[in-house]
């Protein structure tokens, strides 16, 4: 009786622990990851866009650890990407009026800091198309990035767009400054983002325009569990929760 008891139980724990496990990922582009959102507040509501996509190792080759299509482009990632899971890479884009000359000074993405195994920029890549000019923009920024607009066939190309001055991981975020001239109404920056061996949630992404503060929506990294170690966690209880009903017998 004992016997079958442990048997039911450790197949309830396998099934309930199947059912949190990570889905199959796709080669390389996350495509439920890939998109752009327009950060913006009441005052200045379209004040740039923030381009995004994320890969990660399961079309990976030599020289492309993330399949990205880029051949040799591990070699300008920056110090502890090669080895990691995953790659979150961002592009800032200016589409404001020129008339106005506002110019962005920094974009900053949400991320726990000890979740990022590295930062910085790609040298001369961005995506294609950048959508500088005319583009269906997303509101302010309240819904996740759409790949309708910035498109599911997203490539990443030769740019002779703006080099971040810095990007920088802080305590809570990883942020792309644009010091100077800023990046002007008509610009694009070259790729910039962090790697991590955790999977994406939607966070917040914030765009300085200005002196004034737009927020989206774009993928990065949290301190939550992961579907599996979920998963995990749940056969443990579950295995603890017979074996006590057994020792209270």
């Amino acid at each position: 009786m004992i016997r079958s008891h442990l048997a039911t139980r450790l197949a309830l724990a396998v099934a309930v622990s199947l059912l949190f496990l990570p889905s199959p990922a796709s080669a390389g582009l996350l495509q439920a990851f890939t998109g752009n959102t327009q950060p913006g507040n009441i005052l200045d509501p379209m004040s740039g866009v923030v381009d995004f996509a994320v890969y990660n190792t399961a079309g990976g080759v030599a020289g492309d650890s993330f399949g990205t299509g880029v051949s040799g482009i591990d070699a300008s990632l920056w110090a502890g990407a090669v080895g990691s899971k995953y790659l979150y890479l961002f592009e800032t884009v200016n589409n404001g009026n020129p008339a106005t000359y506002v110019d962005i000074s920094q974009n900053t993405v949400r991320v726990t800091s000890a979740l990022v195994t590295g930062e910085g920029s790609v040298a001369g890549k961005g995506f294609n198309p950048s959508p500088v000019g005319p583009l269906a923009p997303l509101g302010n920024g309240t819904a996740p990035g759409s790949p309708a607009v910035f498109g599911q066939n997203v490539a990443i190309v030769g740019f002779a767009g703006v080099v971040p001055t810095t990007v920088t991981l802080g305590g809570t975020s990883v942020q792309a400054s644009y010091l100077g001239m800023g990046l002007l109404p008509g610009q694009s920056s070259i790729l910039w983002g962090y790697t991590s061996n955790y999977a994406p949630f939607w966070v917040t992404t914030s765009i300085q325009d200005g002196g004034l503060s737009g927020v989206g929506v774009v993928p990065g990294v949290l301190s939550t569990p992961e579907p599996g170690t979920l998963g995990a966690a749940l056969m443990g209880l579950a295995l603890a929760g017979f074996g006590l009903r057994r020792r209270m017998k």
